[in-house]
Parts: C-alpha cells; structure tokens; sequence
C-alpha cells in the first residue's frame, strides 16, 4: 500500500505533468510543420544565368505558413530547456516524491533566476523571428552591423544567450547543483554499499 501511495505521490508531480503538456506541444507543432502543404517552387527554381544554383523567390510566400509554426515550436523548445534546467535545482537531497517538494526562500530564488533567463532567451528568439518576417517583406532592409537583422539576432542573440545558464551553472555549482549536503549523503551511501556484508558471519 505504501509503494502504491508513492507512486500516486509522483504521478501527481506538477513538474512533471507541466513536461508532458510540454513534450506533447512539441510532438503536435512538429506534426503541424510536416503537414503543412508546401509552397510553390518552396525549394527554389533554377538561376536565369546560373545553372548550377538554385533561386528562392519570393520569400514571404515560401516561409509565411510556417512562420508561426516555427515561433511556437521553438519558443516550447527554450521552455523545455529552461524548465529541465531549473528543475535539477529544485529538489532536496535525494527526494523521491512530489510531497516533499516543499518551496524554500532558496528554491524560489532560484526558480526567478531561471524565469528571468527564459523570458529574456523567449525575447531574443521572438525578436530573431519578428526581424526575418519583416525582412521577407522588405527584402532591401538595412543591415544591423555587418549583418541582416535576423542573422545577427541568431549570432549574437539566440547563439549567445546560453552563456547566461552556463554563468549560472558554473558560479552556482556548489549551492544548486552538488551542495555539501548531497555530497556528504552520497559519500555514506557509497560507504555503505561497499562496506563488508556481515549477516552471513552472523548467522553462523
């Protein structure tokens, strides 16, 4: 009855369940992108001059169905990375059920630090797609830097803003990730499994 209980414990883990309304919205959005019908001369047609290269055409009816369909599976992919990170950040020591995600002054602490990160990433992945659709109806825009506007947000944004995670990992590590209490609970139970199995002495 009891492994019956904890398993009712963990099912019911809000966690959980928000990764699996997740990972379904990615599974539907990639459905969704492979049966949209393709435009016309949606992989290019032949140079006028150029033989051996193809051409795109025109791009705002070649990309425009799919333009919302990509903002939104990549928008649930930045919500899955960050939410799989914040999630390693969360438990206590070696939990096993939803019942003793109790929240902390610490753990919400955390939980900001990663909300703030998402949000910012969603902001520069929405601003690389809001710039390459208004570049497909301007084609003739000015450059940003020594690029188009959408390929910088992808160098320089989307590209780069992992870097914010990686900062949080690193100076972090210690207090979220691998704290002195896991470490030292880890070292006994790996000192229990290697310790000699006396029951067998004992019995003779």
């Amino acid at each position: 009855m009891k492994r019956l209980a904890d398993s009712d414990e963990v099912k019911s883990d809000p966690l959980a369940t928000a990764f699996l309304v997740l990972l379904t919205a990615l599974w539907l959005l990639v459905v969704i992108a492979l049966t949209t019908p393709e435009a016309p001369n949606g992989h290019g047609v032949e140079h006028a001059t150029i033989h051996g290269m193809d051409q795109g055409g025109d791009g705002t009816q070649r990309h425009e169905s799919l333009l919302f369909t990509g903002w939104m599976l990549g928008s649930a992919m930045i919500c899955l990375f960050t939410g799989l990170l914040a999630w390693g950040t969360v438990r206590r020591p070696f939990q096993s059920c939803a019942s003793e995600l109790s929240p902390t002054s610490g753990s919400v602490g955390r939980q900001m630090w990663f909300l703030v990160g998402g949000l910012l990433f969603e902001a520069v992945f929405g601003m690389l797609c809001y710039s390459y659709w208004k570049s497909l109806a301007n084609p003739g825009a000015e450059f940003s830097g020594a690029f188009p506007p959408g390929l910088s947000w992808m160098l320089f944004g989307v590209w780069m803003f992992p870097a914010f995670f990686i900062v949080l990992y690193v100076a972090c590590f210690g207090r979220w990730i691998l704290p002195p209490e896991n470490a030292q609970r880890f070292e006994q139970l790996m000192a229990e499994r290697t310790a000699p199995d006396t029951s067998e002495s004992c019995e003779l």
